[in-house]
């Protein structure tokens, strides 16, 4: 059976009718840019779809003539996609259709490579006589995005986003349109066969969250170095957070890197491993919290986490005058929920203590700290 990208990645081509927040990777497309009126009967969009379709299926076709796709299997030719927008606009102006710009697409294999792009165009170009040239092989990283399946016509997806704007201010999320991250549309019926009331549309906006933290025990920063190392691999990184309780807890020195937390049907828990934890740490502590002035080059990352390999310019938002009665006032907002350290079993405390004598070596950065505290507690 052919493979099937609506039915393979079906979180990326049929949402629910209400919104969803996806994390899009990098795909290749087959794309067409233009301007004007998509309506416009032989226009510049009607010209673009002819050229977009003469290519995908050239590749979709290519085991049957003398070229040889490395990797080929068959497949079906996923639906039409588009970005739209228009000079000083923000977001969608309906009214003017003239004003649209447009890059329509539609989505390669991933075996398909530039190469092999670039027999397509030629190849079409000569069977279907017409000139493909303006087709390009494009690669795009949608990242964080909101989603939702519109239906209806076109001209009535300003409710729908409305919706989806709403959701968005309820969940701590902005719109992040601009020149690289566009207004996004699927096309999942065929607009030739289908009434207008029962056209299926993905609509997809790229998104930040509303606010960003950077934690730290020092004043005056102006940029965050991305000199801590990743979680995920070997790069050093600028860490960032939408936990405003997470970046409170990241207000200490170096030689103290203990965070014994994390989040668990979406609250932050904190662990006290040895007596007073909280307290001792936090108690009397100036901290920081910064925010980054561009989220340009900021990624996803773990949770609730944000990382950039660059380092990253910031603005400070809050100085807190002693810590840990900030952390306090999250618990009882119901933000973080702190698990004291004589509430937990002596026998998970003195796993996690022991842990720490076994591993001293490599924790040599804060290797004073833990004997400081913990080296009461070992066997």
């Amino acid at each position: 059976m052919a493979f099937d990208f609506k039915k393979e990645y079906k979180e990326f081509y049929m949402p629910k009718n209400k919104p969803e927040i996806v994390t899009v990777p990098a795909a290749n497309f087959i794309a067409v840019r233009g301007q004007g009126d998509p309506n416009e009967a032989g226009g510049a969009y009607q010209q673009a779809i002819g050229i977009l379709y003469a290519v995908a299926y050239t590749l979709k076709l290519s085991y049957k003539t003398d070229y040889k796709i490395k990797g080929f299997f068959e497949y079906v030719v996923p639906p039409l996609e588009g970005f739209w927008w228009q000079e000083g606009v923000q977001g969608v102006d309906y009214e003017n259709k003239s004003a649209f710009h447009w890059i329509s697409m539609i989505r390669l294999p991933d075996f398909v490579t530039k190469e092999d792009f670039d027999w397509a165009v030629e190849t079409a170009t000569k069977k279907k006589k017409m000139d493909c040239s303006a087709a390009e092989f494009l690669t795009i990283e949608e990242g964080l995005c909101v989603q939702i399946m519109h239906l209806g016509a076109f001209d009535e997806e300003p409710a729908t986003i409305a919706i989806m704007d709403r959701f968005l201010e309820e969940n701590g999320y902005v719109n992040d349109m601009n020149r690289e991250r566009l207004h996004h549309e699927i096309y999942m019926s065929d607009a030739r066969k289908v009434p207008p009331e029962k056209w299926k549309t993905v609509i997809r906006h790229p998104i930040i969250p509303k606010m960003l933290y950077h934690g730290s025990v020092f004043g005056g920063l102006d940029v965050i170095l991305a000199n801590a190392k990743s979680h995920v691999d070997e790069n050093k990184v600028a860490y960032f957070t939408t936990d405003r309780v997470y970046a409170l807890v990241c207000c200490r020195t170096r030689e103290e890197n203990f965070v014994t937390m994390g989040p668990k049907d979406g609250v932050q828990h904190y662990f006290e491993r040895f007596p007073d934890q909280l307290k001792v740490l936090y108690d009397g502590r100036e901290g920081y919290l910064y925010q980054p002035l561009s989220v340009r080059g900021l990624k996803k990352g773990k949770g609730n986490s944000w990382v950039s390999r660059e380092d990253v310019p910031v603005t400070l938002i809050e100085h807190i005058h002693n810590v840990y009665p900030e952390i306090l006032k999250e618990e009882a907002a119901g933000n973080v929920i702190i698990h004291r350290y004589g509430e937990i079993d002596p026998e998970e405390q003195k796993m996690h203590a022991n842990y720490m004598r076994d591993h001293l070596d490599d924790m040599a950065e804060y290797k004073d700290f833990l004997i400081k505290h913990f080296s009461s507690l070992w066997d």
